[in-house]
């Protein structure tokens, strides 16, 4: 199979066999494409049901990007959530007080107003 490494070539082929999903470190991401593009559904949604599990603030945008790639659309939207939560994190942070607890908006409004 070209395209994918020994180790993910491993997994897919023990599923094959097997009907099972064997975990390895890190590569559930290359399994999830390679099952897309060998026309695995079944182990693509195996594999889905574990990226799911791993979404978090640091790997949402690289998980949303393959899942929109490969049309996982459980992992699309769980990922869409987690981008959301973040940007909300983001912007609360942006909107705390400066050091003499003027807000930024109140500073922009004393200026504007002099």
């Amino acid at each position: 199979m070209d395209g994918i490494s020994p180790e993910v070539f491993e997994v897919v082929l023990t599923f094959l066999y097997s009907n099972t999903l064997t975990q390895t470190d890190g590569n559930m991401l290359e399994v999830l494409i390679a099952s897309d593009r060998y026309l695995l559904g079944e182990l693509k949604l195996l594999t889905e049901d574990v990226l799911l599990r791993a979404v978090n603030a640091d790997n949402a945008r690289t998980l949303y990007d393959a899942a929109v790639d490969v049309s996982a659309n459980r992992l699309i939207a769980k990922c869409k959530k987690m981008l959301g939560k973040t940007a909300k994190r983001t912007k609360k942070k942006s909107k705390k007080k400066t050091p003499n607890n003027t807000s930024r908006k109140e500073k922009s409004e004393l200026v504007s107003s002099n």
